[in-house]
C-alpha cells in the first residue's frame, strides 16, 4: 500500500494525518505532565468542571465533553481539539469517557 512507507504492514497515526498526529502526542504529553492516571484524570477534571458551573462533583467515574472540555482548559490544554479528543477517547461511542479509553495514560504516567 502507498500508506505502508516503511513496509511493515502497518499504518501509523503520523501518516494518515501529520496534524491530528501532533494534537495526539502534544495531549498525551500534558496528560502525562497533569495527570496521575485514568482515575486522577477523571476526578479532577470533574471537580474543575464542578467549581466552574456551581453543579456538585458527579459520583460516577466517567466524564461527559462538557467536563472534558472545562477540564482541559483548567488545566492549560490551549490547543484545542476537545471534541476530537474526546471522540477517540470515548471507545465505546457513549458520549462518555471512562478509565477503558484511558489506559494509555498509565505507561505515560509512569
Amino acid at each position: 500500500s502507498q500508506l505502508d512507507v516503511d513496509r511493515l504492514g502497518e499504518i501509523t497515526f503520523e501518516v494518515i494525518d501529520s496534524e491530528q498526529s501532533q494534537v495526539w502526542n502534544a495531549f498525551r504529553r500534558f496528560c502525562a505532565v497533569h495527570f496521575q492516571g485514568p482515575r486522577d484524570m477523571i476526578v479532577r477534571m470533574q471537580q474543575a468542571y464542578a467549581q466552574k458551573s456551581g453543579l456538585p462533583v458527579p459520583m460516577e467515574e466517567q466524564l461527559t465533553l462538557s467536563e472534558f472540555d472545562e477540564g482541559l482548559r483548567h488545566f492549560g490544554w490551549d490547543k484545542g481539539y476537545a471534541a476530537m479528543l474526546f471522540g477517540v477517547l470515548d471507545i465505546e461511542n457513549e458520549q462518555r469517557i471512562d478509565a477503558r479509553g484511558l489506559q494509555w495514560l498509565l505507561a505515560g504516567a509512569r
